[in-house]
């Protein structure tokens, strides 16, 4: 998420924890911040494994 994104968005998950900021809801401004938290850690994961997936099915050594 970008600073142009949030400053730009008229909807989205962005929108949701700046417009939640602006009218003070702590609870969405969290929620949003934990969602983006969550989706990265399981992106990074998944990716992981498939990057391990694919050096495994072709051979490819990972760097040290």
């Amino acid at each position: 998420m970008s600073a142009g994104e949030m400053v730009g968005a008229q909807s989205g998950l962005s929108y949701l924890i700046v417009d939640a900021r602006n009218l003070l809801n702590l609870d969405y401004v969290l929620a949003g911040i934990i969602f983006i938290g969550v989706s990265g850690f399981l992106l990074n994961r998944l990716l992981g494994l498939f990057e391990a997936w694919v050096g495994k099915h072709w051979g490819i050594q990972p760097r040290s």
